[in-house]
């Protein structure tokens, strides 16, 4: 369904400006999931939603 394009994403710290260091947070699960709803992003962080 193309309305979901762009509905789910991945959050990584800022410092990642590369591919090398995006494989780092993968590895170190510094990652988090995040879901665009109401015109921003919900990162999930346990129970703790942070807007972006």
């Amino acid at each position: 369904m193309i309305e979901q394009v762009g509905k789910f994403a991945t959050w990584v710290p800022d410092w990642v400006k590369d591919e090398t260091g995006f494989i780092q947070v993968v590895k170190k699960g510094l990652t988090l999931p995040a879901v665009y709803e109401n015109g921003s992003y919900k990162i999930f962080r346990d129970r703790l939603n942070v807007h972006f």
